[in-house]
């Protein structure tokens, strides 16, 4: 209907002989009386024509153009492009004729044929009056009349957005909330003791079914699914859309909720692969304990920095291992008779098992093989007492680092919440004022800077600005915090 309305709009300026599809005729309603072909950007503009806009005392010719959520001005002759001002139409108060609010009879001759916009004062427009021109008193009166409905029908339309907004904001308040946090830990908890149960008594289950005693586990399953799955959807709706999907612990109870609901299907499933997934269900507890989401994400951070290290670890072991595979492949083929286990006998020593009992360093005559202990006591200290300590230290630096940066996005967010709240004694005009009085290059660059500062403000195209004037157009550029 908003659509449509605009449409009428729209098509009650053209010409007789219809659109054409990249230029429109536009009937140009303004003092000077001419026609010119004006193009429209179909998906965002929705209509264009000249009017007369009153500043100054003046009568002064300004392309008024529409979009599905306000009226914008611009001046005449640089196109659609160049916006000046613009008025929400949610924001209308009423359109009226402005002849009649006149008294005395020269007044009634400037605003015929003319429309009065007046604006909400603690809207965009800072309650500021508009007189817009139309060409004939016909035009004038079906142009009220057209706006008003569309007016009319942008404030309904706000008012649902408004609403479902409010409600979100709650949800999400509530969503965030300790108590429901902890009840939610509760869930998780309990989820992951009853599935350690489950495997407890696997072995136990009767013939043909999945139930031990009085406990069907398949019950308490499908309950806990149906659980996390309103949790999720609960979670959804307040954080829709990128807010939620850029949580990658969204995206993990996403999944893990998934295979829940799969697993409750058919039987031809891999039920064993959907089960391993329910068991993942302890991991949504890291996202949600400020403690131990930041020990994953100092380890995640850390895992790239710890790949060079394990790759020459691996490196020295394959070396390791065709060496071995030379010497002693004869001697016990068992350890050493192939690459891949002599591999697996290397990484058995890094991980602290002892030499394999085939081959002992000492012969029975009681001398010590050589060979054989060289062999292993420099493959020791080059894996155990060096890389695996380099790979440490590489660790520690990197979890360290990644902590670092935690606690800087903290500080961070927080300093944007006190600014958002209005705690912060820190101007809004500050960052403006910094960036333009300490970041540039000379003083043409500040003149630049200026000039173009001051036509983002001048909002009526008039080359001054008084100071009235001057606070709505800040209102108008600085939003959060207000102005």
């Amino acid at each position: 209907g908003f659509q449509r309305s605009f449409n009428r709009v729209y098509e009650s300026f053209l010409t007789d002989d219809g659109p054409d599809p990249h230029v429109v005729a536009v009937k140009a309603n303004n003092p000077l009386g001419s026609e010119e072909l004006v193009p429209v950007l179909p998906d965002e503009y929705l209509g264009s024509l000249v009017l007369g806009v009153y500043l100054n005392g003046n009568w002064n010719s300004r392309r008024v153009v529409y979009t599905k959520d306000s009226l914008c001005f611009a001046k005449a002759d640089e196109g659609i492009n160049t916006k000046l001002d613009e008025i929400p139409l949610h924001e209308i108060v009423s359109v009226q004729d402005a002849s009649k609010d006149q008294e005395d009879s020269e007044n009634k001759v400037l605003f015929n044929n003319a429309i009065v916009i007046r604006t909400v004062s603690d809207g965009y427009n800072s309650g500021r009056t508009y007189f817009l021109k139309c060409k004939n008193s016909s035009e004038a009166e079906r142009f009220q009349t057209e706006l008003s409905v569309l007016s009319r029908t942008a404030k309904k339309q706000k008012l649902a957005r408004s609403y479902f907004r409010r409600v979100q904001s709650q949800a999400r308040k509530l969503y965030q909330s300790q108590p429901f946090q902890a009840l939610t830990m509760v869930f998780v908890v309990t989820s992951f003791v009853a599935s350690v149960a489950e495997m407890q008594t696997v072995r136990h289950y009767q013939e043909g079914s999945r139930t031990l005693g009085n406990v069907n586990w398949d019950r308490i399953n499908e309950m806990f699914t149906a659980l996390f799955t309103i949790e999720l959807a609960f979670n959804a709706f307040a954080h829709w859309f990128i807010p939620f999907v850029r949580n990658g612990w969204n995206i993990l109870d996403l999944a893990i909720v998934a295979s829940s609901i799969v697993s409750l299907g058919p039987n031809f499933l891999n039920q064993t692969a959907l089960r391993i997934m329910r068991a993942l269900r302890i991991i949504r507890i890291f996202g949600r304990i400020k403690s131990l989401n930041k020990v994953v994400f100092a380890l995640t951070r850390s895992i790239f920095p710890m790949i060079n290290a394990f790759i020459i670890l691996l490196l020295t072991a394959s070396i390791y291992a065709i060496i071995g595979v030379a010497l002693f492949g004869d001697i016990d083929e068992l350890e050493f008779g192939i690459f891949d286990r002599a591999l697996i006998t290397l990484i058995q020593i890094t991980c602290g098992a002892t030499w394999v009992a085939n081959m002992p360093v000492v012969e029975e005559d009681g001398s010590v093989n050589a060979r054989l202990a060289t062999y292993i006591f420099t493959y020791t200290i080059l894996s155990n007492w060096v890389i695996l300590q380099v790979s440490v230290a590489i660790l520690i630096e990197a979890f360290s680092d990644a902590s670092r940066k935690m606690d800087r996005d903290d500080e961070r967010k927080a300093f944007e919440k006190r600014k958002r709240d209005g705690s912060s004694h820190l101007s809004p005009v500050e960052p403006l004022l910094e960036r333009i009085t300490r970041k540039f290059g000379d003083d043409g660059d500040l003149s630049r800077r200026l000039q173009a500062l001051f036509q983002v403000l001048d909002h009526q195209g008039m080359g001054t600005m008084d100071s009235k004037h001057f606070c709505e157009a800040m209102k108008k550029l600085v939003r959060s915090p207000r102005i």
